[in-house]
């Protein structure tokens, strides 16, 4: 009961700075001085705005000690539901109550990596942040950890359908396989406009966006990522690219990899009609009447081929395509020559809606996601890792409350 009443308490003061936050944003005179007050609680901008970021992460990180977790796991079709606020703990109990779960999560039998791999889930919710934007942000363990960057699809939001939902493409994939050792940014594009109109919350353009990313919410989180990945999937491709090529233009400093799956690589309508590319009409009849026919950035060759850091060491790209048509084809091929750029063909995946998922059941997802990590996407073959294949039997979905 102490802890739960912690646990509000901390809950006001991060609503309380955060909303504080909003308010020096506003602040006409920087050396403002004036001390805000709320249910007894005390602040002072002290003509900076990152004030209230640093109090509120300082809190978030009171919260990822104190915080009650709750972790919901499916053994052979049952849901087990966990609550507690140690994450090892909570595994530990659920590995002795279900041993039949030393079977799944690619651990081989293994005690201890089942439950490293279910506190990791568990722990990697506690980290997340709050969000009105098409974003949400986990972060790692440590500030130095690589980042996630990755690019949701028209399919969250049902392709054709208008956008009713703010979900995200590789979520359990990423908790399960990786948990808090990476920081994870989750973006969609609930205008559907291929990431050409930036992302809601973070940027009104792809240039905004990066520059927010970078300059704004990862120093608030004191987040120095070691390298930043990239990753997406048909328009969330596109997305990967795009940001991906600015991440790297942006900064010259953190090395940048990009992992696009069946990716578009042109949104523009020239290049759209000569293609005789007419998919998701909706979304990019759309997508002209606010940004026009020809969108700044909608050629991703143009982007990739003029871009000022050239040197591979430090921005990288893989797009993979597989045998669904000449369009999938051809929008690869398209970034075919650009330095850095590594087109590589799987002719067995024809399906292009079932192709990440493909190399997600495979165990494949895992292990070229882990290269890139390492900075080694652009290797024509990299040794799997042992735990590479995952069984099916064990899935995760968390919440914190």
């Amino acid at each position: 009961e102490k802890r739960r009443a912690v646990n509000a308490r901390l809950r006001a003061e991060l609503a309380f700075f955060v909303d504080l936050e909003e308010e020096a944003h506003t602040l006409e005179d920087p050396d403002d001085a004036t001390t805000y007050e709320r249910d007894g609680l005390h602040w002072t901008p002290e003509g900076s705005r990152r004030v209230g970021r640093v109090v509120a992460r300082h809190v978030l990180e009171q919260l990822r000690a104190h915080h009650e977790r709750r972790l919901e796991i499916g053994v052979d079709g049952a849901t087990v539901a966990l609550t507690g606020f140690d994450a090892r703990a909570m595994a530990e109990r659920f590995v002795d109550a279900y041993p039949e779960a030393l079977h799944g999560a690619g651990c081989a039998q293994d005690r201890a990596c089942v439950v490293s791999t279910i506190a990791a889930a568990v722990s990697v919710e506690a980290a997340a942040t709050a969000s009105d934007g098409d974003y949400q942000f986990y972060r790692g363990h440590h500030g130095d950890v690589p980042l996630l960057v990755l690019c949701s699809s028209l399919g969250v939001f049902g392709g054709e359908a208008p956008a009713t939902t703010n979900r995200y493409e590789f979520f359990n994939f990423v908790n399960r396989t990786f948990g808090d050792a990476v920081h994870a940014l989750y973006l969609s594009d609930s205008s559907r406009r291929w990431y050409l109109g930036g992302v809601r919350g973070l940027g009104a353009d792809p240039v905004a966006t990066v520059r927010s990313i970078l300059e704004d919410l990862l120093p608030s989180y004191d987040v120095r990522p070691s390298r930043i990945v990239c990753l997406g999937d048909s328009m969330g491709g596109f997305g990967a690219l795009l940001l991906g090529a600015l991440f790297g233009q942006l900064n010259t400093i953190i090395p940048v990899s990009v992992v696009a799956f069946v990716p578009q690589t042109f949104a523009d309508r020239t290049r759209l009609d000569a293609a005789s590319d007419d998919r998701w009409p909706e979304p990019r009849r759309g997508l002209r009447a606010t940004l026009g026919e020809a969108p700044r950035f909608a050629n991703l060759a143009e982007l990739w081929r003029t871009r000022q850091r050239t040197d591979c060491r430090l921005v990288t790209a893989l797009v993979m395509y597989g045998g669904a048509g000449r369009l999938d084809e051809l929008h690869a091929t398209h970034l075919a020559g650009a330095p850095c750029v590594r087109v590589e063909h799987r002719p067995e995946l024809t399906d292009h809606g079932a192709f990440t998922k493909s190399l997600r059941d495979s165990g494949e997802l895992g292990t070229i996601v882990r290269a890139a990590l390492l900075g080694v996407a652009q290797m024509a073959e990299v040794v799997p890792s042992p735990r590479a294949a995952r069984s099916s039997m064990i899935t995760m979905s968390g919440t914190t409350h």
